[in-house]
Formats: C-alpha cells, structure tokens, sequence
C-alpha cells in the first residue's frame, strides 16, 4: 500500500540520519541545500529508473540528461513542503515529495509500485482460476518428454565410451553439458570481478547468471583509486551506492544494483572523490 511506502522511505530516513549517515544538506535541510543535493545526485547516480521520480517533480523532459538545467531553474519554494514534512511540522506530505526523498537517500525499493512490475501473481492470488492450456500445447509437451526420454539413454552410452577418455576433453565436456552437469557456462560476481562458476551450484548471498566471456575476462571493480587520473577518463565508469564511489573497468551496469547505469569517470568525479578538491 502507499501509505506503507511513504512510512518506509520515512523510517529509512531517519535511520540514516540517526546513523549521521547523510550528507549535512540532508541532516537539516533547506531549499537551497536540497536543490544543491538533487544537483549532486544526478551527477553521480541517476538512472532510467528514477525518470518517474524527476518527472514527478520537476515536470516532463524528453531526455533524462535534461533534467540538470531544470533543477537549477526550479522556484526553490518547490522544496518547501518535503522540509516541512520531514521536519515534523506537516503529518503527510504529496507522493512527489516521498519519491523525491526516496531517490536522494537512495532507498533500493523505489519508485512507488517498481517491485510489482513483474511479479506473477499465483492462481489463488488473483481469485480466478486461469486458462488451460490449448489442447495442441499439451500434445507438444507431451512430444517433448517422449523425445527427452529416447534421447538420454544415448547420451549415456556416448558418456560411458567418452567420459573415460581424457585423450577428448572437449567431447567430455559437450557431454556432460548435455547431461546436465559440470559445465562451468554460469558465474557470478566475487566483489572485484566476476568468476566462472557451474549452473547447477549455489552460493550463499551470490547471484548465479548465465556467462558473459567479455564481462568474465574485462569487467573489474578497481580498488586502488590511487590510480585514477585524468587519463582514466573514457576508460573507467563509476556510480556511487550510498554515497560512495565505485569505479570499474567497462560500461553497463553495476553488478549488484542491476537498475543503476555505471557513467562514465568525468573531471568533476575525480576532483571531488579522488583529489578532493570540491567539499
């Protein structure tokens, strides 16, 4: 429900600022400090994600790479009733202003609705019974399990004359492929790179996808910030997570908040979380 929502991003931030885990522009806000944050924000984190929120504040752009001018055009009396709320002076607030909030503490469930997107509800959860299905899919389904059938009692008599064999490891491994087993064609990411790893394995807190060679062999978190000058520039990406910066070796997306879009490494990164020269 919304009002649960709008309760969590609340709680979310308190805790934050109970943890003195927010930037002072947030801890006691102003119009100005808030206008400064949402500036702030958008260089470093924004993502496709957050365009509902932007247009739900600031109005509608064609572009999300816009939103910047707008911020600094806005009227600052717009930032007014999120302080008032957030201050104890109103109970309730526009679910603009949740969102707003939402996306400048950086609270992962955001927007509104986001994680209903793509859920399939259940039989009992929609109170309807669903469609069977057409008489011609059944008689597929059915094909397909009498082939299944036929076909591994051959593959286990190729992997009994083949498996032994370490003179063909290939031939080993499009067999066990086959069966089901011991094909490294999956991985997952360590914290610094990614690793290969069989698909049929679990790892506690890891997620396990399908692989990507050029990911698996380029795609690197770089610990030594150290090493980050002006040249980095064009070949080193970064987001920051919870205010943080985070720099890797390619594009895309970050390995573990898959919604944020990592952007590329700019001279104004690199002076205020590199050679902090910008407070």
């Amino acid at each position: 429900m919304i009002e649960n929502y709008k309760r969590d991003v609340l709680r979310y931030y308190q805790k934050r600022k109970a943890e003195a885990d927010l930037p002072p522009s947030m801890t006691d806000p102003t119009p100005a400090s808030l206008r400064d944050e949402c500036l702030s924000v958008f260089q470093e984190r924004v993502s496709d994600v957050d365009d509902k929120v932007l247009r739900g504040f600031f109005g509608p752009l064609q572009k999300i790479d816009e939103y910047e001018g707008l911020i600094k055009r806005t009227d600052l009396d717009k930032y007014k009733p999120l302080i008032n709320f957030l201050r104890g002076q109103t109970s309730t607030t526009e679910m603009k202003n949740i969102e707003l909030l939402a996306w400048l503490i950086d609270y992962q469930k955001r927007p509104y609705g986001r994680e209903e997107i793509n859920e399939m509800p259940t039989n009992k959860e929609q109170g309807r019974q669903v469609n069977p299905s057409p008489p011609g899919e059944k008689k597929s389904k059915k094909r397909a399990w009498v082939y299944l059938l036929l076909f591994i009692p051959i593959v286990a008599a190729l992997w009994w004359q083949i498996g032994p064999n370490e003179s063909s490891p290939e031939s080993a491994v499009a067999i066990r492929s086959l069966l089901g087993g011991g094909s490294e064609d999956c991985m997952y990411w360590d914290g610094e790179r990614y690793k290969r790893i069989a698909c049929e394995k679990e790892l506690p807190d890891k997620k396990i996808e399908k692989i990507d060679q050029d990911k698996l062999a380029h795609f690197r978190k770089i610990t030594d910030t150290d090493t980050l000058t002006e040249r980095s520039i064009g070949k080193v990406w970064y987001t920051t997570i919870r205010g943080v910066p985070e720099y890797y070796t390619q594009e895309g997306f970050h390995p573990v908040y898959a919604s944020r879009r990592l952007k590329p490494l700019t001279q104004y990164i690199i002076n205020k979380y590199v050679y902090k020269t910008i407070l």
